[in-house]
């Protein structure tokens, strides 16, 4: 974990840039989680971090910009982002295969 990214007594900071810095607390997630129908179970402070990665590499597709974003130090860290679940494997497959 960079320093940019760091767990604090109240919560979690996420840092999306140098300059925008969002502070949650656990509990605010998992309001957000019931207003908007997610299971609250499964959302954390983290893997909201990973959706955003995941989301912006979606509309962006610049792992270099999204490496400065999310204060990594090495590109290697953010290639974590790029990899495909089985479901995502199997659509791509899927798509291109005349089965």
């Amino acid at each position: 974990m960079t320093s940019i990214s760091r767990k604090i007594h109240i919560g979690i900071v996420l840092t999306i840039g140098i300059f925008n810095t969002i502070i949650f607390r656990f509990g605010e997630l998992k309001k957000f989680a019931v207003k908007y129908n997610i299971n609250p179970k499964v959302v954390y402070p983290h893997s909201f971090r990973h959706r955003f990665a995941k989301s912006f590499l979606e509309r962006c597709n610049d792992i270099a910009f999204l490496a400065d974003l999310m204060g990594h130090e090495s590109i290697e860290t953010t290639r974590i982002y790029l990899r495909k679940t089985a479901t995502e494997q199997r659509e791509i497959v899927d798509s291109i295969i005349d089965w």
